[in-house]
């Protein structure tokens, strides 16, 4: 019988919401509405009311949202488009 690599043995635990927030400084209802707004970090639906999260998730998109100043990159919490109105008027 052959070992199984130690990659294979680790099981990742999945977090609540609560344990996610600690994780990353915010409330759980703040995670609430970014998850009903898309905005949130990756999660995992096991059943109804059952959300689920994981770590390297959480990490990732703390990272994504990483800057260097206040005029690096889009605001925060922000999914806004132009629309075609926008686009073709004149300055």
């Amino acid at each position: 019988m052959t070992a199984l690599p130690d990659s294979c043995l680790a099981v990742e635990r999945l977090m609540t919401t609560p344990d996610a927030g600690e994780v990353l400084g915010l409330s759980s209802r703040t995670l609430e509405d970014l998850r009903w707004k898309g905005e949130g970090p990756r999660y995992l639906r096991l059943s109804r009311n059952c959300i689920r999260y994981r770590h390297a998730d959480l990490i990732a998109w703390a990272e994504e949202r990483a800057r260097f100043n206040t005029t690096h990159g889009p605001p925060m919490y922000s999914r806004t488009t132009v629309s075609a109105a926008d686009s073709t008027a004149s300055p």
